[in-house]
């Protein structure tokens, strides 16, 4: 699919798996837009590190405004937009009830509110062109549960259930609608890590509390060790993915070794779409005849 002319605008890319996409699809000779908050402010170091090929756009995902001047910023100069890779995230880890709803809005607006809001703005522009590629880059926890992620899993399942209505709602249009699961992968995502705010609601679980923390700690020094898999993994998996034509890629696709058994998983969640879709697709049919 990829050419001198195709278009990709790929969110959070100024570290991790979103800066790997942003080079990975350079290299591969698409036009890329890395788009991140404050690029001239405090994120000038990570702007500034991208090669001159990609270009840099600022990019609030939670902000309506701000999105809505990226995409028309993109479409003024690209003329179009052949790929939209929703990956800008954040994580907790802690006791779910002791997050207040603050957080736990915070949580779904990056992750889930997001991926509706960016899909939203470069929707009208892919029907017009009658292709493109949404690309949602979730988490191996967006089919299983890890206990004390409960919001970082409820916001990628929430994100994948609108990104398998939408595979299904634009095939007229050629448009596809993709899920990314990485295993995990060193990222920045323990920098976005936010305490409980109703530390006695935590406090009552007892040690629970400290079995997050120490999950957290064997994480970092997981990913300083220099065993862990290089997030360029997810780049060259999505750039696999989007060689093939239209209708040829499956929607989700795990990327990474440590899957926990969500390859099996997703094997048998993928027969069961496809009976549901069959049979809404029948009904309608009958439907429009009668």
């Amino acid at each position: 699919m990829a050419s001198q002319t195709s278009v990709a605008l790929v969110t959070g890319a100024g570290s991790g798996i979103g800066r790997a996409i942003a080079l990975e699809l350079a290299q591969a000779g698409w036009l890329v837009y890395a788009a991140m908050r404050e690029p001239q402010g405090r994120n000038l170091a990570k702007a500034s590190a991208l090669p001159a090929q990609v270009r840099v756009v600022e990019l609030d995902v939670c902000d309506d405004m701000s999105g809505d001047l990226c995409v028309r910023r993109v479409l003024a100069e690209a003329g179009r937009i052949d790929c939209l890779v929703n990956n800008a995230g954040i994580m907790f880890q802690g006791v779910s009830e002791a997050y207040d709803m603050n957080q736990a809005r915070l949580i779904m607006e990056t992750n889930f509110f997001s991926a509706v809001r960016l899909n939203r703005l470069v929707l009208p522009a892919m029907r017009r062109q009658r292709s493109g590629v949404l690309v949602h880059i979730t988490s191996i926890a967006g089919s299983v549960v890890f206990p004390y992620a409960g919001l970082y899993s409820a916001s990628k399942m929430a994100t994948e259930g609108l990104a398998q209505s939408y595979r299904h709602e634009l095939a007229g249009f050629g448009i596809d609608s993709l899920v990314i699961q990485p295993c995990p992968y060193p990222s920045e995502l323990l920098g976005s890590q936010q305490t409980p705010n109703e530390a006695e609601r935590g406090a009552a679980y007892g040690d629970a509390a400290h079995v997050v923390g120490q999950r957290i700690a064997s994480t970092r020094a997981w990913h300083a060790s220099g065993k862990a898999p290089d997030s360029s993994e997810v780049a060259q998996v999505l750039n696999a993915l989007l060689a093939l034509p239209y209708g040829e890629r499956p929607f989700r696709t795990v990327a990474g070794n440590m899957d926990f058994g969500v390859r099996r998983l997703n094997e048998l969640i993928a027969e069961t779409d496809d009976a549901v879709f069959r049979t809404f697709t029948s009904n309608s049919r009958k439907a429009a005849r009668s």
